[in-house]
């Protein structure tokens, strides 16, 4: 039921005098209840959005030691590697649960970046595979093996890896400032909805300490609220 319909429930019911039922008192009850449901979701956005960015940062950082020129150790080398890996499958799963836009478009990205015949090849000689659900897996044996036998070959292959997938992060993060426009989108809805629940705890007091004897300011108040 809309607010509208609230209001005309009170006033249908205010007119017999033998009804039972506060309607204000109910219509602030699912206001109460419809505000919290809005809040978990716009969290539950909030919260994947921020790890998405978080992810793709870390994408970028191991991108950039991965393809840095000069020598770079095994060591830092497996790493980088390591750390790219899990970004890469912490940040797919964060895009998982949000709504279709700017996350899920990143993630898709990543995936298409590692999909080729070109990238399979090189993340299996770093002892990097795809599992079923498109998440990877690395394999540290392979990959030390790799490096003691031919670091200059690594070398090469995880600057390609890293360089592709630290491309489609960037471009994720500054492609139209979309999932900062996002993320600050969501944090004012948040801040929103956190006006909105004071305004009712406000209203449902004043509702109960004066037993319904101001009712029609009460639902006057409440539609006010949820005019914002």
């Amino acid at each position: 039921m809309n607010v509208t319909g609230i209001a005309n429930l009170y006033r249908s019911l205010q007119a017999n005098a033998a009804a039972p039922v506060d309607p204000v008192q109910k219509g602030l009850e699912r206001a109460t209840a419809r505000l919290e449901a809005q809040r978990q979701t716009n969290q539950v956005q909030l919260s994947a959005y921020g790890q998405v960015k978080s992810g793709l940062s870390r994408i970028e950082d191991a991108g950039k030691t991965l393809t840095a020129s000069g020598t770079v150790s095994p060591a830092d080398t497996k790493k980088a590697l390591q750390s790219l890996v899990s970004a890469y499958n912490e940040t797919r799963t964060a895009a998982a649960s949000t709504d279709p836009g700017y996350a899920s478009n990143a993630a898709n990205s990543l995936r298409r970046g590692v999909s080729t015949s070109s990238m399979r090849s090189d993340l299996a000689s770093l002892g990097i595979t795809q599992k079923g659900d498109g998440s990877l897996s690395i394999d540290t044996k392979k990959l030390d093996q790799a490096l003691a036998a031919n670091p200059i070959a690594v070398k090469e292959a995880a600057s390609r890896v890293g360089g592709q997938l630290q491309e489609s992060a960037t471009k994720s993060l500054s492609e139209n400032g979309g999932i900062n426009r996002t993320l600050n989108a969501l944090g004012s809805r948040a801040q929103q909805i956190g006006i909105q629940q004071t305004s009712i705890q406000s209203l449902t007091t004043t509702q109960t300490s004066s037993s319904g004897t101001n009712s029609s300011t009460g639902i006057d108040s409440y539609l006010r609220i949820f005019s914002m």
